[in-house]
């Protein structure tokens, strides 16, 4: 019998690595649009829409979060300063592990883990931490050697490209290290793209 996987997805593009890898290695693969660090609505809107595309074109089963509780993810942000990411990688995989176990999924992983901006270690340790709490195994695997394939794959299929990871902090970061700022935490530096023009990362 195929082991099934769920998949946090944070985005259309960052999911055309892994969900076709984990096909390859035998997995039914379902996937979870849970986001709420997205800021603004309107950029909430374009990656959620390019996500319903992006399952719909795969034909694999999606699961979406379509609320948008800003309040409570800038409410634990706020309260941990100095650890934000580790809490919204905490806030994601942990909906995506309940979410797994309501629908009698036994595994679960996230698109996170394509991303050459993303903090790997932290993941799999928050990821390990909620695997011990819900009772649902946590996959890691390195997609980054694929990140490249990720942004031609999303361009040729016309998915929604971001610049940035999604979050208000991240944005002024982004364009604080844009201007000479110190960008620390999720600020992300620019990626040179095929035309000479540049590209922020996720």
């Amino acid at each position: 019998m195929t082991e099934k996987v769920l998949v946090h997805a944070c985005c259309a593009p960052c999911s055309t690595v892994p969900v076709p890898a984990l096909r390859e290695q035998g997995f039914d693969v379902a996937t979870f649009f849970f986001n709420p660090n997205i800021h603004p609505y309107t950029e909430f809107r374009n990656r959620l829409t390019s996500m319903q595309q992006f399952v719909k074109d795969m034909g694999v089963t999606g699961f979406f979060y379509t609320g948008y509780p800003l309040e409570k993810f800038l409410s634990v942000q706020l309260s941990r300063p100095e650890t934000r990411c580790e809490a919204c990688y905490e806030l994601r995989l942990t909906a995506a592990a309940i979410k797994a176990k309501e629908e009698s999924i036994r595994l679960f992983s996230t698109t996170l883990l394509v991303s050459p901006y993303q903090k790997h270690d932290l993941i799999r340790d928050v990821g390990t931490t909620v695997q011990g709490a819900t009772g649902v195994k946590f996959l890691y695997f390195d997609w980054r050697p694929r990140w490249r394939d990720t942004r031609r794959i999303a361009r040729e299929e016309g998915f929604y490209l971001q610049k940035y990871c999604g979050c208000i902090f991240s944005e002024k970061e982004r364009y604080l290290g844009a201007r000479g700022g110190t960008a620390g935490g999720a600020g992300r530096p620019r990626e040179p793209r095929a035309d000479g023009s540049a590209e922020t990362g996720i």
